[in-house]
């Protein structure tokens, strides 16, 4: 019974009736009484009394131990949500250094784009500046490059004028040169080959550079004059240039500046010999009928032979013996001349306006008809006035013309520069800053040439 005892229901009662029980007796030494009267019942007395004593002890700490409980269950609670708050913390720190990441790397990127829109700025402006200092020569190239175009589709029939001219018309004047043209080109019309409309010699094999410069030094400003001097410097055969007026013969020392001598001059042959030891070109002024057996025999008919094919002498070589230095020899009358034929070449003028020769000079030789027209004799007179009269106002021309030709020449070297370093210049030309300036001093420099030409 006592330990199937239900404490919490019954204790309220008990105690209630324990207490009046204390208050209305008088239990001086009730335990002792009671031990006395019963031993049995001051046990249950105990009992009792413990049960209540349990009891009023019960009524203090169960609300103490309630709010245990209530603070246990909190504390587990806010245990659960620290652990809750600790891995949203750690969620959130791990999402924190991630975004730190992606803002360091948004920073380097920034700074990137910064660094590369600077950089893109400054080839911008490079660019800018490219352009406007090229930006005149645009235009001029363009035309150029149709130009050229226009030349390639025109080559072919070009070419064959250009032949035709240098090679058969050395003897004709001007006027029959001017016929065998147009038949020229109407045979070329015929046979449906394209050539240029304003057909010009000098320009089809680009002498005119060439053509500028000759004309300071002398050469009269006719398209037959021109078209001689292109012959002369292009003939696989001796020149003779047919000169009554002399005016062939000074352009072409000028020109030269050859040594010259008359076939009958005693010092003729020692000249030529000296000419051919040292490969230069020689000039043979005022030849005629007469004078084409001493040529023939000199020139034309001439033995050229390598010394190691000469038979061998005996005894040993003498190391001065041009046999070991494997040179060329041309023989001269009787003597075998060592001959330098690199440089080596044979001019020749005639004062008769038709003069006769052999049939095997003719066939070794190739005659350019100098007999100037109306217009290229008032011009050639007008020098020679000029230069007799006026030395300094002759030499300031000559100057100009020299000048003209140089500056020319500087021009078109400048612009092959610029087109170099455009085309060749190895990766972004705009970042090679080298290049760039190398540019703009060639533009510059060919603007000022320009100028000096245009002035």
């Amino acid at each position: 019974m006592y330990l199937s005892f239900e404490r919490q229901r019954s204790c309220t009662r008990v105690s209630r009736n324990y207490h009046v029980f204390l208050r209305d007796a008088d239990n001086t030494g009730f335990d002792f009484k009671v031990a006395k009267a019963s031993k049995a019942c001051a046990g249950i007395c105990k009992w009792v009394g413990a049960v209540v004593n349990y009891y009023i002890i019960m009524q203090i700490i169960k609300p103490k131990m309630l709010l245990v409980e209530e603070a246990t269950r909190d504390a587990a609670r806010f245990e659960a949500t620290l652990v809750e708050a600790a891995e949203k913390l750690a969620r959130l720190k791990a999402r924190l250094a991630e975004l730190h990441s992606t803002l360091e790397n948004a920073k380097q990127e920034l700074s990137d784009m910064e660094a590369n829109a600077a950089y893109l700025r400054i080839k911008y402006e490079r660019a800018l500046r490219l352009t406007a200092e090229i930006g005149d020569e645009e235009e001029r190239w363009q035309k150029r490059i149709d130009e050229l175009v226009q030349l390639e589709s025109n080559l072919l029939g070009d070419m064959c004028i250009a032949a035709g001219e240098v090679t058969y018309f050395s003897g004709l004047n001007g006027r029959t040169r001017a016929a065998v043209r147009r038949q020229i080109l109407s045979q070329l019309a015929v046979l449906h080959v394209a050539f240029s409309a304003d057909y010009d010699l000098t320009d089809a094999i680009s002498y005119r550079e060439k053509l500028i410069e000759w004309l300071g030094q002398g050469l009269p400003e006719d398209e037959l004059c021109t078209v001689n001097g292109i012959i002369v410097f292009e003939a696989k055969r001796f020149p003779v240039l047919v000169d009554p007026q002399g005016v062939g013969t000074r352009w072409f020392k000028s020109a030269l500046h050859v040594a010259s001598c008359r076939i009958t001059d005693d010092n003729a042959e020692s000249m030529l010999e000296e000419c051919l030891l040292t490969g230069s070109p020689i000039l043979f002024e005022g030849i005629d009928g007469h004078d084409t057996h001493q040529i023939m025999r000199w020139l034309i008919i001439r033995e050229v032979g390598r010394y190691e094919e000469l038979p061998p002498p005996r005894g040993p070589l003498p190391a001065s013996d041009p046999r070991s230095a494997g040179k060329t020899y041309i023989v001269l009358g009787s003597r075998r001349v060592p001959f330098t034929q690199e440089g080596f070449q044979v001019f020749m003028t005639s004062a008769e306006s038709e003069p006769l020769f052999t049939p095997a000079f003719y066939n070794r030789s190739v005659l350019v008809n100098f007999n100037l027209t109306e217009v290229a004799l008032e011009a050639a007179l007008l020098t020679a006035v000029v230069a007799k009269d006026q030395p300094r106002l002759n030499k300031e021309r000559q100057e100009f013309w020299y000048r003209s030709t140089e500056t020319k020449e500087l021009v078109d070297r400048e612009e092959d520069k610029i087109l170099s370093l455009l085309a060749d210049t190895p990766g972004d030309l705009l970042d090679n800053e080298n290049a760039l300036d190398a540019i703009y001093n060639c533009v510059d420099r060919s603007k000022e040439l320009e100028a000096e030409l245009e002035a």
